[in-house]
């Protein structure tokens, strides 16, 4: 919080028993008139210079930079990684979490239990539970650390507070950059359970990244994933065992929600009920299965537990990635329409009427759409 050793003094000269006069300074401001001001150096507030370019000074009537001392002590910071093409991650500033406090006394009681209850495991060289994938992040881990300290009462997080503040900082020499900010308020307990699920079940940084993303945007799930599956390499996406178990996870948590009966009654034809997501799947998946069992006589079933597992698992990735790398070069929406017909959906496909319609019409007005799931289908796969 105070990366300049003059900032940092008069905690180091109490610490040692002698004596400061931070606190005489700031109780001779406090009785000026209200209107007094004073200096306000970034110490007390992030991104704060002596004058803009414009040289107009930074300054704060004195009893709301009184308050400035005491923010910190309810803040939590947090360090983003961010991961580059080549799979190699790197940790850029810090994330300030600000919690914007609804009942002091509530806040008080319950926020000691939550900083004791962050873990001292290190990752690399930071404290693992420290470690998230976007600067906002630190707002929900707050958020939702929050919501297990108060789970077993009445209160609910807006009880505590109102939103949470986060501020992504970085220092260049004796000088702090805000490199962004962003509110979340208080969120849902479906939200903050989809945020645990995706922290504790994606292991990919990058896929986990993407999702989280989506979350704090109210994206769908799948949204951006066109992009990054086009520009990071393949070994980094579909390639790597930790991505295609994500893609698993999500399609697992994201769209098999719809019940069993519900999937045979659409492979019957009688289902009321359209999910493009599950449909698509469901399709590659029985055209990988079906390319396995026509090419190389391959079936589940018969080659579990034998020596010719090994060669089944090799085969089935075979299949799913050059699909893969088909769909990823597609990039014309015609190409793409063309290839998933004639290739995807050249095996026997089952489905309703109605779903055949709406797939139909997805695929020619939503074709971004049905290309990105069918490149996560693959990857999920593969």
């Amino acid at each position: 919080m105070r990366g300049l050793q003059t900032t940092r003094s008069p905690y180091e000269s109490r610490a040692n028993g002698n004596y400061t006069d931070d606190a005489d300074e700031a109780w001779r401001e406090l009785q000026q008139p209200a209107e007094f001001t004073v200096e306000l150096p970034s110490t007390y507030y992030i991104g704060a210079q002596a004058s803009n370019p414009e040289n107009v000074p930074f300054k704060d009537r004195a009893r709301y930079q009184f308050l400035l001392h005491f923010w910190v002590f309810a803040a939590s910071i947090y360090v983003p990684a961010v991961i580059d093409n080549e799979g190699k991650r790197e940790f850029v500033g810090y994330a300030i979490a600000i919690p914007d406090i609804a009942n002091l006394k509530i806040f008080c009681d319950e926020f000691l239990g939550l900083l004791k209850e962050r873990g001292n495991e290190v990752t690399g060289y930071r404290p693992r539970d420290a470690v998230v994938d976007l600067a906002v992040e630190g707002a929900l881990d707050m958020m939702a650390r929050l919501r297990d300290r108060i789970s077993r009462s009445e209160s609910s997080i807006s009880d505590l507070v109102m939103g949470v503040d986060v501020i992504h900082t970085e220092k260049k020499g004796n000088n702090v950059r805000i490199l962004g900010s962003a509110r979340l308020d208080s969120p849902t307990q479906e939200w903050i359970d989809k945020y645990r699920e995706i922290r504790e079940s994606l292991w990919h940084r990058t896929f986990r990244r993407q999702r989280l993303l989506n979350l704090v945007s109210n994206k769908d799930w799948y949204i951006g994933f066109d992009a990054l599956l086009c520009t990071i390499p393949y070994e980094l996406t579909m390639g790597n065992d930790y991505f295609c178990h994500d893609v698993r996870e999500s399609f697992k948590y994201e769209v098999e929600n719809m019940s069993e009966e519900a999937d045979k009654n659409d492979r019957e034809g009688t289902s009321l009920e359209y999910s493009c997501e599950k449909l698509v799947l469901r399709l590659v998946k029985s055209y990988v299965f079906s390319k396995l069992e026509g090419k190389y006589q391959l079936k589940w079933k018969e080659v579990q537990g034998t020596p010719r597992e090994s060669e089944y698992r090799e085969k089935k990735a075979k299949i799913a990635k050059s699909a893969f790398l088909d769909v990823r070069s597609r990039t014309e929406k015609m190409d793409f329409i063309n290839y998933f017909a004639s290739t995807i959906c050249s095996v026997s496909q089952h489905m309703s009427e109605d779903s055949f319609e709406k797939l139909t019409r997805d695929l020619y007005e939503d074709t971004d759409k049905i290309r990105t799931l069918t490149m996560l289908a693959l990857s999920a796969n593969g």
